[in-house]
């Protein structure tokens, strides 16, 4: 084997950088070979020869080669293998002679310059009935050496001993070039042989009983573990990687690699770094303490062909209670590596420093028919994780301690092959042919005639050292696995610094509007002659006397709505109460979490996994993080529409409220309110881009069942969830349009309180009362826009398509991808999209979208109707009007599709965002091998999102904008018919 050794690494690179290769360290070896007798029995002269001690150094290998014999060109059973080398030997000598006299033992010590020697050797293998190798004989014709030159130095005890030797040193170095054939067959061939004979004999012995199947060895597990025939988790894998990778679909594992390899099957290092934009050479450092050395790798190349070639797979079948069975053939592999290797040795008793060995090498191998198989034993107790939380079911240590150290490993592990081919080359470097073929021709030697048996030695290699290492391996790391309970993650979903301080900021300064109405109504109970004459002399004061502060709290005509008497106290004080709590609660919903995005996956019915959320959002940081991800429109209709807008209202209610007439006068102040009940409902854009997300962000994908042992399947869940900032942010929304409602008609209450005769009055149509233009227009609107409106609510809208390798897998796996909605299924279908279709929130969201994007629309045309073509008396008229107006300011439904409008722009360029760089590892493989598919084609990526119009979608854009022209002309109209009838109506209804 040590001819072998040599034979392997002498194919490599000669020195590099200081450091040595393969000749320089075997020139820094020293081997001891022992001791070595010699004995002559003649008539005449009886002496025998002791060599002790000798060491073997300075060795300079300058020709190694192997062929076959007898025949040179036929692979017989023969292996000759021929060498030249140049070394120093050091040694002691003692010679004794018993004829013709009796001598004293002469000892010396010899030093030996030994000039190329150059020596052959033959090895005969004998084989058995299977062909393993039963004995290694090396025939005596086969061996032989010669020697150009040796010099020898001697140093005897005696002086007389060093003059006789002086005398006759040539004819001793004549002596040893002559008789250093049988020396070296003789004293050094037998032991080689006899060695060599051994370890071959002991490599059959270990394969002989693999020749056969390879019986599984015994693991024994404890009582209580789990049947792996029942794992949701086995079953998965097994289809995944079985089923679907074994089917005729896109994730055939043949498929897959002929799409990563344009049809050839073949990898190739270089190729591959450059798919993932790395330029180093992949490096590796092994520690290898037991031999006191290290090992420095580094792969310069690597091609492997025949990937396309796998047939007959299996993965993860649980054959038994607790063992899995996993293998695979490949038709033919064809494997190529260059590599380079610093091999470092401390301490070696073979030399006399630290050793360093740096070459190159490349290695070709050919095989076909490649099968291997593993069948691996999981111990898994009973009901054990169940209880584990989140964080733990992600922990690595949790995970380890899922499997019992009693009961878990590899019981089998069986190759095999027939190798076609195995060769050894350098790479770089000026090493001579005969080196290379020296390995080469050995490695051929071998594989001629012992391919069928290749198989059989990996497995029994595998089986006996490879199964006891690697569940070493796995025992040691099982029985240091400890999970340490770490609970759940508290989701914070109010920022209570900012939340407290607002709100105390609220009451503090509703409080002071409260004192200052109570201390101003306190000084107005008095008689009412006294008030009378009060007001009086108020009227008459010239406004540029009074103060600020008088101006403000003035309780005449011109007072402000919350100095006013006109108005209770109690009403004076709620509405500024309700207005800046109304405020504060927009800055808590703001700041607080608004939605999180997770990953769930649900084990069957026992075990629901959590992963980390993807994404989570507040209001505040959706607007910064879709600037930041360049999906402008979006960012600033939800900064406009749901930032800028509230908190304008909430300033504007506020001013209208606690400023005098002077100020803002009652036309003005009427004015505002009736556009902030007009343009309201904008703001909930914000609530249906939410929606939108909790539509887009979502998908299920239950994973077929192989096991009829099993009830519920594997899922995968991507999952939106509403938080406090969303509901919280909906609430004030609503309690806006409350107060909005509330405050006008207090201020109408106030500033236009008309006594009006209670008279006859005759019912009519407003339809009839108009002139023959507007009488046509408005009813071929309506004709227009009831149909459409109802027919658009009902048909599909818009559609939520998953692209990228998602969407891809989604498809292969004949999933729908593609999701389309109405705005009627939208309603029907919320709930499905959740984790918890019943909970508050969903159902709440649920209810406000019914509400505005359906219920108030439908009822507002029903309104609009009613109002044009039934007749009522005038004042119903006018009530009625009211009614319809403030119906429109809760109809969303424009707002519903300019949000969609919105999304068809921008929602994937956010999607990408979100995922963020989660998938920067694999998008540059995804736009290499998978650009050309319908659901990647502009989408490169790992997940993304596409919101698209259906074809049908016309129809709800012409019910919009039918219905939006029907109310601006019917209410414009209806409102002329009213001031004709009164004049003093002017203001008592709604723009």
């Amino acid at each position: 084997m040590l001819w072998l050794f040599l034979c392997i690494v002498l194919c490599l690179r000669q020195e590099i950088g200081g450091e040595c290769d393969i000749k320089c360290w075997i020139s820094r070896l020293q081997l001891n070979l022992g001791r070595i007798d010699f004995a002559h029995n003649g008539t005449i002269f009886n002496y025998g020869i002791a060599l002790n001690n000798i060491t073997i150094y300075n060795i300079d290998l300058t020709k190694i080669n192997s062929s076959y014999y007898p025949n040179p060109w036929k692979i017989e059973n023969g292996l000759l293998i021929e060498s030249t080398i140049t070394t120093s030997i050091d040694l002691d000598l003692n010679v004794t002679q018993q004829k013709p006299i009796k001598l004293n033992p002469v000892i010396a010590k010899i030093h030996a310059e030994v000039d190329n020697m150059n020596s052959r050797i033959g090895f005969h293998f004998e084989n058995d009935a299977h062909g393993l190798i039963t004995k290694v004989t090396a025939p005596s014709d086969q061996c032989g050496s010669t020697l150009t030159n040796i010099k020898l130095q001697a140093h005897f005890d005696q002086a007389w001993e060093e003059l006789i030797y002086d005398a006759v040193e040539p004819l001793i170095e004549s002596v040893l070039k002559k008789e250093i054939g049988p020396i070296f067959c003789s004293g050094l061939l037998d032991p080689v042989v006899s060695n060599v004979s051994s370890i071959f004999s002991n490599i059959s012995d270990m394969v002989r009983p693999y020749l056969g199947d390879v019986r599984p060895i015994d693991i024994p597990i404890g009582e209580g573990m789990s049947d792996l025939r029942e794992s949701v988790l086995i079953d998965t894998l097994r289809y995944v990687l079985s089923n679907l990778t074994q089917g005729d679909g896109e994730f055939n594992i043949n498929s897959l690699v002929n799409r990563f390899t344009n049809n050839t099957g073949e990898f190739n290092l270089e190729t591959l770094l450059n798919y993932f934009n790395l330029t180093d050479p992949i490096d590796i450092n092994i520690s290898l303490p037991f031999l006191n050395s290290s090992l420095y790798l580094k792969l310069l190349d690597l091609n492997i062909s025949g990937l396309n070639s796998w047939k007959n797979s299996t993965f993860f079948d649980p054959i038994s209670a607790y063992v899995i069975d996993s293998h695979t053939t490949l038709d033919h592999f064809i494997f190529n590596i260059s590599f380079f290797y610093n091999f470092s040795l401390s301490d070696f008793q073979y030399a006399e420093d630290n050793l360093y060995l740096t070459e190159y090498a490349d290695i070709d191998i050919s095989l076909h028919d490649l099968f291997f198989k593993v069948l691996a034993q999981i111990a898994h107790k009973v009901g054990y994780g169940i209880n584990f939380t989140d964080p733990d079911c992600i922990n690595e240590d949790c995970l380890k301690s899922l499997f019992s150290a009693d009961g878990t490993g590899i019981t089998q592990m069986k190759v095999n092959t027939f190798v076609d081919y195995f060769a050894v080359n350098a790479t770089k470097g000026g090493i001579e042919e005969n080196f290379r073929e020296f390995i080469n021709n050995a490695v051929k030697f071998f594989v001629h005639n012992y391919r069928n048996l290749s198989g059989p030695f990996i497995s029994s290699v595998l089986q006996t050292y490879g199964i006891k290492a690697v569940n070493n391996m796995i025992t040691t790391q099982l029985k240091n696995a400890t999970c340490h309970d770490q609970p759940n993650d508290q989701k914070v979903e109010i920022n209570s610094v900012i939340t407290s301080s607002v709100s105390t900021a609220a009451l503090v300064l509703a409080l002071i509007f409260m004192i200052i109405v109570c201390i101003c109504s306190s000084k107005m109970k008095m008689k009412p002659a006294e008030s009378l004459e009060s007001l009086d002399m108020l009227q008459n004061i010239n406004e540029e006397k009074l103060s600020c502060m008088g101006r403000f709290l003035r309780t005449d005509s011109k007072s402000s709505l919350l100095m006013t008497p006109k108005l209770s106290k109690l009403t004076r004080c709620l509405i500024p109460f309700f207005l800046l709590i109304n405020t504060a609660g927009y800055i808590s919903s703001n700041t607080g979490m608004a939605l999180s995005v997770y990953i769930k996956f649900w084990l069957g019915t026992d075990k629901l996994v959590a992963l980390p959320p993807v994404h989570e959002f507040s209001l505040w940081n959706t607007v910064t993080q879709m600037w930041e991800a360049k999906t402008y429109l979006l960012a600033v209709l939800i900064f406009i529409m749901s930032i800028v807008w509230p908190y304008s209202q909430m300033i504007a209610m506020l001013l209208v409220w606690i400023l005098p007439a002077t100020v803002i006068t009652p036309k003005w102040r009427e004015l505002v309110l009736m556009t902030q009940n007009i343009l309201h409902k904008w703001i909930y854009i914000c609530t249906y881009i939410v929606i939108l997300m909790l539509l887009a962000f979502n998908f299920n994908l239950d994973m077929p069942i192989v096991s009829s042992l099993i009830s519920k399947p594997f899922s995968i869940n991507l999952w939106v969830y509403p938080l406090y900032g969303y509901t919280s942010f909906i609430f004030c929304i609503i309690l806006t349009y409350i107060l909005s409602h509330l405050m006008l008609y207090f201020e109408r209450k106030v500033d236009h309180q008309i006594e009006i005769e209670e008279k006859e009055d005759k019912m009519t149509f407003l339809s009839r009362e108009n002139n023959m233009f507007s009488h046509i227009f408005v009813l071929v609107m309506y004709l227009i826009s009831v149909p459409f409106m109802f027919i658009g609510m009902i048909r599909k809208f818009f559609s939520f398509e998953l692209v990228g390798l998602t969407g891809w897998a989604l498809k292969a796996m004949q999933y729908p991808y593609i999701k389309e909605y109405s705005p009627v299924s939208l309603f029907l279908t919320m709930p499905d999209h959740a984790e918890k279709p019943n909970c508050f929130t969903i159902r709440y969201s649920q209810i406000v979208f019914g509400l505005i994007t359906i219920a108030a629309p439908v009822l507002h045309l029903i309104s609009l109707g009613i109002l044009w073509f039934i007749p009522m008396i005038s004042k119903k008229q006018r009530y009625f009007l009211v009614f319809v107006e403030i119906l429109y300011s809760w109809s969303c439904i424009d707002v519903f599709a300019v949000s969609i409008c919105s999304a068809v722009m921008q929602i994937s360029q956010f999607a990408r965002f979100m995922v963020g760089d989660q998938c920067n590892w694999i998008n540059p493989l995804i736009s290499l091998f998978f650009a050309g598919e319908d659901t990647i084609k502009g989408h490169e990526t790992c997940f993304d999102v596409e919101t698209k119009l259906c074809p049908e979608s016309w129809c709800l854009f012409v019910g919009v904008v039918s219905h939006a022209i029907l109310s601006f002309f019917t209410v414009i109209y209806t409102r002329k018919i009213m001031a004709k009838k009164d004049p003093a109506s002017t203001y008592t209804v709604i723009e």
